[in-house]
């Protein structure tokens, strides 16, 4: 009976979880960030290639708004780790 009541006190449960959910989403969605920085990156160069400007731009611009984005929540995690 006493094993319950110590392993609460060591472990957090609700904690811990809260992290684990936390991680995960936040890792899902540095993934599809930097995914979309690479398709807009990729298919801009195609659409440059084949004479289609407008869509280059477009995809040029989504290109930089992911790898701007993936690139800004790194310094911001690194910052986080650093200050706190």
């Amino acid at each position: 009976m006493v094993a319950p009541v110590v392993l609460g006190v060591l472990l957090d449960i609700a904690a811990l979880g809260e992290s684990v959910l936390a991680a995960a989403i936040v890792g899902l969605l540095i993934t599809t960030v930097f995914s979309l920085g690479l398709l807009g990156v990729t298919r801009a160069d195609d659409s440059r290639r084949e004479g289609r400007g407008w869509a280059a731009i477009a995809y040029g611009v989504l290109g930089a708004f992911g790898l701007l984005t993936f690139g800004g929540a790194i310094v911001y995690v690194l910052w986080l780790m650093i200050a706190g």
